[in-house]
């Protein structure tokens, strides 16, 4: 049976790692604690030997400012919790980025998909809906309508009924009974 080794980043390795981020980059981080914990950080004031000094918050909550010493030995990652782009991703690490990306990059961010320079574009889109056919010509126009019919004479039945229920609330009740 062969045992697996477990490695496991040295307290060298998260301060090198905390290291990268200049300040204006550390709200962006989160730090994921191995129970599970999340903590958003704000700032990191100290990256001692054994420990990170860190202000922010528990994830899921609004309690600003907080402090948290956490040991090294009990962090199990680092995050950046939003998208991420490939140029940031080199930068974080000290590398540069292709023009090929940087251009991929700009085009997604002002809403422009991009496409491999290898696939032809079509020459004419291909509808995904059905084209409305034009509308068909206007009726001839009717002849003028007749005369209004008198107040009495109801066309519609509902307006009937409301007529009549109007005039029996307004019908004077005789004194002493039916």
């Amino acid at each position: 049976m062969v045992k697996e080794s477990c490695s496991v980043m040295r307290n060298e390795e998260w301060i090198a790692l905390f290291k990268t981020f200049p300040e204006s980059e550390q709200p962006k981080l989160v730090v994921v604690l191995s129970s599970g914990t999340e903590i958003a950080i704000e700032k990191i004031f100290r990256l001692e030997p054994t420990f990170a000094c860190i202000r922010g918050r528990l994830a899921g909550t609004e309690d600003t400012g907080r402090l948290f010493f956490a040991p090294y030995a009990q962090i199990a990652y680092l995050k950046i919790d939003r998208f991420v782009k490939a140029s940031e991703i080199a930068a974080i690490f000290g590398e540069t980025v292709d023009e090929e990306t940087l251009a991929r990059e700009r085009a997604e961010e002002f809403g422009i998909a991009s496409q491999p320079a290898s696939e032809p574009q079509p020459s004419t889109p291909t509808p995904s809906m059905p084209t409305p056919q034009p509308a068909a010509a206007p009726a001839p126009a009717a002849a003028p309508a007749p005369a209004a019919a008198p107040a009495s004479v109801s066309t519609n039945p509902l307006l009937e009924k409301l007529r009549q229920a109007k005039a029996a609330a307004n019908k004077p009740t005789r004194p002493g009974g039916a």
